[in-house]
Formats: structure tokens, C-alpha cells, sequence
């Protein structure tokens, strides 16, 4: 009981960072990012092949999440507000879990792990198509 109760305060503490990153993030010019003194460089992919990769701003998704702009956050990369939405919801429900007496273990081992799953993945390669289209069509964030 107790170990799971460490993974779940780990896993808590890992989605309440990313949170915490997620504002310090500072948008700045030319598509970069500030956090403290680091500006973090372009893409390399796009960059390199003139697209967005996958996870192209994700980053500016997460921060404009964070700040509650979540129609700017959908238009610039849709799975990227999804799975913000996702790490914000788990916040709550790590909480229970933690509090919760008995283990979670058995809600874990019933959920539809294979459906989720493909769900993410064909959301990410929709949202990914999504960005190559805007960025094919001249609309550059």
C-alpha cells in the first residue's frame, strides 16, 4: 500500500512541475520560448524540413492553457490543449488517490488502456496533419 501511494505522490509531483512549467513559460519573438535566463532554440524538424513535427507548439499550447486562453491554445495545436486538459484533470483525481483507503489498482487494471491509447495517437497524428495544413496555407503562429 504504501508503495503505492509513493508512485502516486511522484506522480503527482511530476504533472503539479509540469503545471509549473507550463507558466513559467514566456513566449518571446521568433516562436521561442523564455524560462528564466534560457530561451529555447526552434524546431530542429521544422527547421530542417520546413514543417512542424509532431509536438510543434505544444509547448505555447500548454502555456496558453495555463493562462485560461483555450481557444488560442485549440487553434494552435489541438492535442497539445487535449493533453494539457489531461495532466490538469489528473491533478484531482492523484489527489483522491492518495487519500483514497484501498488501493487503485483494480480501477487501473479495468480501464480501456488499448482504446485510450489509440485515441491519443490518432489525435496526435489529426492535430499534427492540422499544423502542417496551417502551416502549408501560410498561417504561421
Amino acid at each position: 500500500m504504501w508503495s503505492e501511494k509513493i508512485v502516486i505522490l511522484c506522480l503527482l509531483a511530476l504533472v503539479l512541475y509540469i503545471l509549473f512549467l507550463s507558466w513559467s513559460f514566456v513566449p518571446v519573438m521568433n516562436n521561442r520560448f523564455l524560462v528564466g535566463p534560457v530561451v529555447f532554440p526552434p524546431c530542429g524538424f521544422k527547421m530542417t524540413t520546413g514543417l512542424p513535427c509532431i509536438s510543434c507548439y505544444m509547448t505555447r499550447s500548454f502555456a496558453l492553457m495555463v493562462r485560461g486562453r483555450i481557444l488560442e491554445a485549440i487553434r494552435l495545436q489541438p492535442m497539445g490543449a487535449l493533453l494539457f486538459s489531461l495532466v490538469a484533470l489528473s491533478v484531482p483525481a492523484l489527489f483522491l488517490a492518495l487519500i483514497r483507503r484501498e488501493s487503485v489498482w483494480p480501477i487501473l487494471e479495468t480501464w480501456p488502456w488499448k482504446r485510450f491509447i489509440l485515441f491519443l495517437v490518432l489525435g496526435a497524428l489529426a492535430s499534427w496533419g492540422y499544423t502542417i495544413l496551417m502551416e502549408v496555407n501560410g498561417w504561421n503562429p
